[in-house]
């Protein structure tokens, strides 16, 4: 992008639309010509965390979400052996529960914490390097 900051009917400027720092904020260019809108310039590292914290936070929710419906399908599917009356009298033992499906339980457990470790390592590493921004 190539501009003449002294004013605006004296630009010349070629590239894609969007907004292009000029005096310390930034300006809009349509394609075409500069427009007369003008924003404070814009932190985009300020902005780049944010989304990274955005992140996180994703990683943490869908963690523990995914960890409870784990826990939810062990709990109803974990095997019980319950302890009946036949029509005779004599006593029935009645099995229920899939140890399948608590297979499955288990595995989307582990895939819930993964989520979680994955969420709290990047939590630290960040606060690391907040703590120490040279590094």
């Amino acid at each position: 992008m190539n501009y003449d900051n002294d004013s605006a009917s004296s630009a010349t400027a070629s590239g894609p639309a969007g907004w292009y720092p000029m005096d310390g904020q930034e300006r809009f260019w349509d394609g075409s010509i500069w427009t007369d809108s003008w924003r404070p310039a814009q932190n985009h590292l300020v902005e780049k965390a944010r989304r990274a914290g955005n992140a996180i936070t994703q990683y943490l929710i869908w963690g523990t979400l995914i960890s409870l419906v784990g826990g939810g399908v062990i709990g109803y599917n974990w095997p019980e052996t319950t302890l009946g009356v036949s029509y005779s009298g004599a006593p029935n033992y009645i099995e229920s529960g899939d140890p399948d499906l608590v297979t499955l339980g288990f595995f989307i457990i582990a895939v819930g914490q993964a989520m979680l470790l994955v969420g709290l390592i990047a939590s630290g590493v960040r606060l690391g390097r907040e703590a120490s921004p040279a590094l």
